[in-house]
């Protein structure tokens, strides 16, 4: 959301002269790979789970939610 927001933002400045065309490109870049590292915590994530439920002999879905 951050880095949505810092895109934008550059847009807007790069729109009324005030920002640079690399500027942009650089936080697209950063969005992207925010957006690859959350999908890759996630999958650890969904990983570790599918190992803890197994090793209790529990269903994933029985496992209580992670929160933090």
């Amino acid at each position: 959301a951050i880095a949505g927001k810092s895109t934008d933002i550059s847009k807007q400045l790069t729109a009324a002269g005030e920002g640079s065309k690399l500027d942009v490109l650089q936080l697209q870049i950063e969005q992207r790979r925010a957006f690859a590292a959350q999908a890759n915590a996630e999958q650890v994530l969904y990983g570790q789970r599918e190992q803890l439920s197994a090793r209790m002999g529990i269903p994933v879905e029985q496992l209580p939610p992670v929160v933090g």
